[in-house]
Formats: C-alpha cells, sequence, structure tokens
C-alpha cells in the first residue's frame, strides 16, 4: 500500500488561516460615532472603480476617526450597493 505525501498548501489555505478575528478586524469601528451621512462623492466612486452617476452613488457613514463606511453589491466591491438598517421594534428602512 503507497503512503500519500502530504499536498503543499495552497494560497486559499494559507491565506484562510491568517484572516484576523472579528475584534482585529472591527477594531477602528467598534466604539466610534457615526458622525456624518452622506452621498459618495465622484472622487470616492473613481476611488472604488464604480461608473455610476451620482444619483446611484451609496450611502456613506463617516466616523469620528477618518473611517468610512459604505455599501457594496458583493464582497469583491463590484459595484455600490445599498444600506439598510431595523429599528428595535423590527422595522427596517433604507438609508439614503
Amino acid at each position: 500500500m503507497a503512503v500519500k505525501k502530504p499536498r503543499p498548501e495552497t494560497p486559499a489555505q494559507t491565506t484562510q488561516e491568517k484572516l484576523p478575528t472579528p475584534s482585529e478586524r472591527f477594531g477602528d469601528v467598534r466604539g466610534h460615532t457615526i458622525v456624518e451621512v452622506r452621498q459618495m462623492t465622484d472622487k470616492e466612486l473613481k476611488n472604488e472603480d464604480w461608473t455610476v452617476g451620482r444619483h446611484q452613488s451609496p450611502t456613506v457613514l463617516v466616523l469620528d476617526n477618518g473611517i468610512l463606511l459604505y455599501p457594496s453589491r458583493d464582497h469583491e466591491g463590484n459595484g455600490p450597493g445599498a444600506l439598510f438598517g431595523a429599528t428595535k421594534n423590527g422595522q427596517t428602512f433604507r438609508v439614503d
């Protein structure tokens, strides 16, 4: 019976092992305050390589430490998305 050699690690396996913990990922966001809610600027749209008109630009949440949060249509950043929320009572709303 032949002994199988272990396969070398794939880049995906190496990347998965090095992913930050949720605490590390959200450390720059947790505890900060939203100081502005606005539409994404033309420059920010260009930085994301999103070719949409301003009337389609997503909502941006600006935090007190300068971080910008905004929705994407998918995890690859293939275009802007819509930002929704929910009240304590479960009433949903769109943030524009």
